[in-house]
C-alpha cells in the first residue's frame, strides 16, 4: 500500500502532508478538473463496492489466467499479443490505454472457455472502471502494466498456468493497493 501511495504521488494525483492537520490528499488533475468531480464523487460513494470488486478480481482472474495457459488456442494468444502491444503503444492516452487494458483482461477470459469466469471478469471490470480513470496515467504507470501483461502472457504462451496465476496475482495486487490508496486519499467528501 506504500508503495502504491508513492506512485500515486510521484504522478501527481496525491500529495502527503505531516502536522496536525496532515494526511494524503487528492491533487493534480483529478482534484483541479471539474468534468472529473462526477468521477471523484461516485468512487467516495462506492468505496465498498469498490473494496469488494477488488477482492473478486484478487480471486477471479488468477483463476481465470491459470485455466487460459492450458485452455488457450492460437486465436486467444493471437488476440493477447494484439492487446497487449495496443496497451504499449497507447503511449499517454489513458482511454485508448484503458481500453486496450479492458481487452486483454476480456480475452484472458475467453481464452480459459469458461463462460462464468468470463462473465464474473466482465462484471468486476464494469465496477472497476469507476475508479480505473481516476489513477494516474503516467508513462511510468502504462510501462508497469504493460510489463505485468507481457508476463501473464509469457506464462499463457507456455502453458504454465501456476506463473500464469502468479503473474496476474501480482498484477492484480498492484492495481488493487493502488485503487485503495487512492479511495483513502480522497477522504469522506
Amino acid at each position: 500500500m506504500q508503495q502504491a501511495l508513492r506512485e500515486l504521488e510521484a504522478d501527481g494525483l496525491v500529495e502527503s502532508r505531516r502536522g496536525r492537520h496532515g494526511g494524503t490528499f487528492v491533487m493534480g488533475p483529478a482534484a483541479g478538473d471539474p468534468a472529473l468531480a462526477p468521477l471523484l464523487a461516485e468512487a467516495r460513494a462506492a468505496r465498498a463496492d469498490v473494496a469488494e470488486a477488488l477482492t473478486f478480481r484478487a480471486a477471479i482472474e488468477p483463476a481465470a489466467a491459470a485455466l487460459a495457459a492450458t485452455r488457450r488456442d492460437e486465436r486467444d494468444l493471437d488476440r493477447l499479443r494484439g492487446a497487449v502491444e495496443a496497451t504499449v503503444s497507447a503511449g499517454d492516452d489513458d482511454e485508448a490505454f484503458m481500453r486496450h487494458d479492458t481487452a486483454f483482461h476480456l480475452a484472458i477470459g475467453v481464452a480459459g472457455r469458461n463462460r462464468f469466469l468470463l462473465e464474473a471478469i466482465e462484471r468486476e471490470r464494469l465496477e472497476l472502471n469507476r475508479v480505473f480513470p481516476l489513477l494516474p496515467g503516467s508513462a511510468a504507470w502504462h510501462s508497469r502494466s504493460a510489463a505485468e501483461h507481457a508476463g501473464i502472457l509469457d506464462a499463457i504462451e507456455t502453458a504454465d498456468a501456476d506463473a500464469a496465476r502468479a503473474a496476474m496475482t501480482l498484477h492484480v495486487t498492484h492495481s488493487a493497493d493502488s485503487v485503495l490508496a487512492l479511495l483513502g486519499a480522497l477522504g469522506s467528501g
